[in-house]
């Protein structure tokens, strides 16, 4: 396998992690997370809305490279030197750390986001990602300083850990709530959106249909979706979320 050696990997990593902080340095200093300042420029127009959401994919396509980047040394640098590897160690573990930095920067810019503008599927599955990414990092964290450790069992059991969250929780469900309390708390909601939620999400949009202003299109909205679930369908069809939902409408 190829190996580099330490102090030309000592070299490469001075830079990386140079240029690392140096786009810390701007996220912070000059578009840091000022949560007021934030939150009072996040306007309801498609461009900033664009601009907004370009940050939050940029910030996180920096982080997948120095994820690349950080394995991609780890495996390749030479222990013949010791002295020289713990210098790689220190960079490492630097490029790691801002690395984080950055993460969270993404994650907060993201949550303001979605205070602004809603909660969508999307938005939901991406604060996944990043607390996913985070959790990785842990693990490279530990894997720079553990020789022993087994980065490919952790990233293993991460990643398993990770999908059965994700498919035990009900996403639509938290995104309703979400966007339900945001309303109450702003006057704001996509409606629409939450008519293309999944059945999941019945019990909560139900709680709406008292509402003076969008009961009406609530109501409408269940009183279709009652009927659609009274339809006969094949056993194999049969999910759990569909059979709350239907449960729910009939007593209501």
């Amino acid at each position: 396998m190829f190996d580099w050696d330490s102090a030309e990997a000592l070299y490469r990593l001075f830079r990386i992690g140079l240029v690392a902080l140096l786009i810390f340095g701007y996220f912070y200093a000059v578009i840091g997370p000022k949560p007021q300042e934030v939150a009072d420029k996040l306007l309801e127009r498609s461009e900033e809305k664009r601009i907004a959401w370009d940050g939050v994919i940029l910030v996180t396509i920096l982080t997948i490279i120095n994820f690349i980047l950080l394995v991609s040394f780890m495996h390749l640098v030479s222990r013949a030197q010791p002295v020289i590897y713990k210098f790689v160690q220190a960079m490492l573990s630097l490029l790691t750390i801002c690395t984080s930095f950055m993460l969270f920067s993404a994650y907060f810019r993201l949550s303001l986001y979605e205070e602004a503008y809603g909660y969508t599927q999307t938005r939901f599955l991406a604060h996944a990602f990043m607390i996913f990414m985070f959790v990785l990092f842990v693990i490279a964290f530990l894997k720079i300083w553990r020789n022993d450790f087994s980065l490919l069992k952790y990233y293993g059991i991460a990643g398993i850990a990770a999908y059965v969250v994700l498919n035990y929780i009900q996403v639509d469900a938290v995104i309703a709530q979400n966007n339900i309390q945001r309303y109450y708390e702003t006057g704001r909601i996509d409606v629409a959106y939450l008519m293309e939620l999944s059945d999941d999400a019945i019990p909560l949009i139900a709680t709406l249909r008292v509402d003076k202003g969008i009961g009406d299109r609530i109501q409408h909205y269940l009183q279709e979706k009652r009927d659609n679930l009274q339809k006969e369908r094949s056993w194999q069809s049969f999910t759990i979320a569909r059979y709350v939902a239907k449960t729910h409408l009939q007593k209501e």
